[in-house]
């Protein structure tokens, strides 16, 4: 009877194990390295083949408990040791999303993984002692509180934060790689919310004067902003929601994709037709008002009292601003709502002490208009 519950308990133990290892290789492939995966099967089939999420986490978790189960068959390692057996299925899940985007288009892997060999080496080693000096057997205690079953679970927990530590961690190529995976899809919706989270910025209202400015630097980049901008063309609402996120690029950024780099998609693909709306963004993008005016004022009568309503938000808000910074406007247009904004704005700024305080004020209350972009979004110059 006690080998008997011995041998249950050996079992159940290997089987939360492997429960565990299996939950752990799903969720971090499928809801957090897909985009890695997605990249480097780009790249290794030069386009040929395409990711789909479900299906390859599903792939990638079964042939990683595969190789663990040739592990296990291979050093025969039941006991406290048995959680071991799942390193070299680690190391290689490690190894798969560590990889990322070089210069010239192809990928490279994090400079950890010239270790494999030395790695791979350890382990053998560290088995033949385990199978020298530590039973195989389990212990007499009770399931819920085995001591093996509580070795594996830790050696476990240090296997799965290392992977974490190890991989790809750059949050900016993975929302590339989704943006781009989207816009192959069409589907515009998302990736107008690129940078969102429940709607809202990833900045939280709270931020120092002195830490917000990373953040923003940080939050988007110009690929980012292009892949945004034309899935906001495609579905309609450029010129109304561009700068109600960051914006990060120039004129020539948006028009002729400088400084712009693509993984997945081709330039060419970047190059479609694009609306006037979005041509007319370009130019509030590179911060060119006068080229702006004077190429609005030939497409519509600003001085019909229709132009208020007719004409989208950033195009209001930029000719308002026009208006403030010209001695000799080439354009009159009047929009007594967005003034009286602009004087509160005004207002706001000349009661700050300094221009750390200014910038800071303007982020937590006009963020969403193309004036703070224009005086304080530094990151795009």
């Amino acid at each position: 009877m006690t080998y008997n519950r011995i041998t249950d308990s050996t079992t159940a133990e290997r089987a939360v194990c492997a429960v565990v290892f299996c939950l752990f290789v799903f969720v971090f492939v499928y809801f957090y390295q897909a985009p890695t995966l997605a990249y480097a099967q780009h790249v290794l089939s030069k386009g040929a083949t395409v990711y789909h999420e479900l299906p390859s986490a599903l792939l990638v978790t079964f042939v990683l408990y595969l190789l663990q189960r040739l592990t296990l068959a291979a050093t025969k390692l039941y006991g406290a040791s048995h959680a071991i057996t799942y390193l070299p299925s680690m190391l290689v899940l490690a190894f798969m999303t560590s990889v990322h985007a070089e210069d010239v288009g192809g990928i490279g892997v994090s400079a950890w993984a010239y270790a494999i060999p030395f790695v791979l080496l350890l382990y053998f080693f560290i088995v033949k002692v385990v199978k020298l000096y530590l039973p195989a057997s389990s212990s007499a205690f009770g399931f819920f509180s085995s001591r093996n079953l509580t070795a594996s679970l830790s050696i476990m927990s240090v296997m799965m934060i290392s992977v974490l530590c190890l991989t790809n961690g750059d949050d900016l190529f993975n929302r590339q790689v989704k943006a781009e995976m989207m816009l192959i899809d069409r589907d515009y919706a998302a990736l107008a919310k690129e940078g969102c989270k429940g709607g809202k910025s990833f900045l939280p209202d709270y931020l120092a004067p002195s830490a917000f400015q990373l953040h923003v630097k940080m939050e988007t980049d110009t690929t980012l902003t292009l892949l945004r901008a034309i899935a906001l063309d495609k579905s309609g609402g450029i010129a109304d929601s561009l700068f109600l996120q960051p914006v990060v690029g120039n004129t020539a950024s948006m028009m002729q994709l400088e400084n712009v780099k693509p993984l997945i998609v081709s330039r060419k693909f970047l190059m479609r037709r694009k609306s006037q709306d979005y041509r007319l963004c370009a130019m509030l993008v590179g911060r060119e008002l006068d080229r702006f005016a004077n190429r609005i004022s030939s497409l519509c009568n600003l001085s019909s009292p229709a132009a208020n309503d007719s004409l989208p938000r950033h195009f209001r808000e930029a000719l308002v601003l026009y208006q403030h910074l010209r001695s000799l406007p080439i354009t009159q247009y009047q929009d007594s709502v967005l003034e009286a904004d602009y004087d509160d704005m005004r207002d706001m700024l000349q009661g700050c002490a300094n221009d750390a305080e200014r910038e800071y004020a303007m982020w937590k209350n006009y963020r969403n208009t193309y004036w703070y972009y224009y005086h304080y979004a530094s990151a795009s110059r």
